[in-house]
């Protein structure tokens, strides 16, 4: 540990002893991931500018920012820095990390076993320099009851109104701005959700009116994988508190390795660019060139629609018990159910490799014994098989399970709504529309889409070319959030919002055979050439497109390199 933040750091770091971090799960509930040394060691240097500067951690949790603010400030040459430090936390358990730092723990009363966000000039009289941390990852659906109350009970008070799924560190970066000095800096390790989910805008206009400089770094090293969090990091840096006169543009950078993090801290302020950056009032765009996003933007037509003009989404059917409900072919047969009870249903992606669904795909799955085939019964079934498999189901465990409890029949799960297509939400090459030919459901693994009532096949048939576009799997790219195996995730409202060039007077000969065509390509896993059709194809009359698509394509590959932290940048 000592030669790893000699290294890091560039100085003689002699970090104190940490014990050993408390339950995982324990941590996953208060929303606590401990930052490395050597992050924190990068962060506290950048952020202590002289040996007087004061620092409060809102949540100093397992004590890393401390131990690294102690050592930056000895090196400036404070022999007894501990009264400059403060620091806020929740945990009981945090406070017995503080027994290991003997001079910080002689000065408790810095200390409050406390909320931060219950915290207030009663409690924290002191401004401070420097405001540092690791703020919590609760997402607003996990919250208590009591972090419910006081939540709200901010917002009442300081009359901020967030948008109603914003996380816990949102509340956090945002009150810390009532302890800050002017010209104070803030320096905080937050989820890449600040530059990609919708309810941060609001809170990145705040900040932007109150810095004179911020810059975002988005690491795509994980730092906290194997502590229960996906996302990528983004370290949030920004000086200059209450000195601006208008609204600061965040500046953004993209990193690979805490390494390469480093290097770019150590160059501030150059690393702060003053070009203006659509971040600061667009979601998104967290793992993306700027240069791409901004030739994405300028990109102009009438044609340019969302999907949600042209289609509605909903999740697919939720069964409750898919291993249950949904088998191969053999297994039913083994338990004796007939054929007149089951019900042909489509299958994970992973047995969908083109952009329809046809009746050779579905008998070809029921023959090659994937579970596809669902229990189709009746509320009150005659044949003995059925009942027998039924009368089976633990009873206590029907009435335990939420889903079974909300359906009149608890075993009957469809509703009969037909989808016109399906949509992949969650895949590592963007998503993609499957247009339903077979007249089948499918279970939540997949989106189901429901055109508008005038839209006729060959309309479909163009949206889900579209689709497969640079341009549109670059608004995927601005739209969704990378999952920790690298996945691309797009909730219902991202997929909404997703943009589709929908090109006029194309001929339905000419569309079906292109959409053939793109089909055959992708079931091959040729998915760049089929990338190329499409784009051939869709903005063969738009010039200016083609002049950006360049851009756009390499923003496109490099964005889902750092999604998928892949050695080899996809094309």
């Amino acid at each position: 540990m000592k030669d790893e933040a000699r290294l890091i750091g560039g100085d003689d770091v002699s970090p104190r002893t940490v014990p050993e971090p408390h339950a995982i799960s324990h941590r996953r509930k208060i929303g606590a991931f401990y930052t490395p040394l050597t992050v924190a060691t990068i962060l506290c240097n950048w952020g202590i500018r002289t040996n007087d500067d004061t620092v409060l951690e809102p949540c100093f949790g397992g004590c890393t920012f401390l131990e690294a603010l102690l050592t930056r400030l000895q090196l400036l040459g404070k022999s007894s820095p501990e009264n400059q430090l403060f620091g806020c936390d929740i945990d009981p358990l945090a406070f017995k990390y503080l027994e290991n730092f003997g001079n910080i723990s002689q000065q408790r009363a810095n200390f409050i076993l406390k909320d931060f966000l219950s915290v207030g000039d009663i409690d924290i009289a002191e401004k401070f320099d420097l405001i540092i941390g690791n703020p919590p990852y609760i997402r607003h659906s996990k919250f208590d009851i009591l972090q419910k109350a006081t939540v709200a009970a901010w917002a009442e008070k300081y009359d901020i109104a967030l948008h109603g799924r914003a996380s816990l560190w949102a509340y956090f970066i945002l009150h810390a701005l009532n302890f800050l000095k002017l010209g104070g800096r803030v320096a905080w390790v937050l989820p890449v959700s600040f530059l990609t989910s919708a309810y941060s805008t609001k809170v990145r206009e705040i900040l932007g009116g109150h810095f004179s400089r911020i810059s975002a770094i988005t690491l795509t090293e994980r730092l906290f994988l194997v502590e229960g969090t996906e996302e990528a990091t983004v370290i949030l840096l920004a000086e200059g508190f209450g000195d601006r006169h208008e609204p600061t543009q965040i500046s953004i950078e993209c990193v690979d390795t805490i390494a390469q993090m480093k290097a770019l801290v150590e160059k501030w302020p150059e690393t702060c660019s003053d070009s203006v950056n659509p971040t600061l009032t667009q979601q998104g765009s967290g793992m993306l060139p700027i240069e791409a996003i901004i030739s994405f933007n300028s990109f102009t037509s009438k044609n340019l629609i969302f999907l949600k003009d042209l289609a509605a989404i909903q999740i697919g059917l939720v069964t409750g018990n898919v291993p249950y409900f949904i088998k191969p072919q053999k297994k039913w047969d083994s338990l004796g159910i007939s054929s007149k009870y089951l019900r042909y249903i489509v299958p994970k992606t992973k047995w969908i490799h083109g952009i329809s669904i046809n009746i050779e795909d579905k008998l070809s799955h029921i023959e090659n014994g994937i579970p596809c085939l669902a229990l189709d019964c009746p509320v009150a079934p005659q044949s003995a098989p059925v009942k027998e498999y039924l009368a089976g189901y633990d009873k206590s465990e029907i009435l335990l399970n939420a889903t079974f409890r909300k359906r009149g029949v608890w075993h009957y799960f469809f509703d009969d709504r037909i989808p016109d297509a399906f949509m992949v939400f969650m895949t590592h090459l963007g998503p993609r529309m499957i247009i339903n030919n077979v007249q089948a459901n499918c279970t939540n693994s997949v989106y189901r889409v429901f055109f508008k009532s005038k839209s006729s096949n060959a309309s479909k048939k163009l949206a889900a070319i579209s689709l497969n576009t640079t341009y549109s799997q670059f608004s995927a790219e601005l739209l969704g959030q990378g999952r920790g195996s690298g996945a691309l995730k797009l909730e219902p409202s991202h997929t909404l919002s997703l943009r589709l060039y929908i090109p006029p007077n194309k001929s339905v000969d000419e569309t079906n055979a292109v959409f053939t065509e793109i089909d055959g390509l992708l079931r091959s896993g040729e998915f760049d050439q089929a990338r190329i059709k499409a784009d051939t194809f869709i903005f063969s009359d738009e010039k200016d497109f083609i002049e950006i698509l360049p851009i756009i394509k390499n923003g496109l590959n490099i964005g889902r390199k750092r999604r998928m932290r892949s050695a080899e940048q996809p094309t």
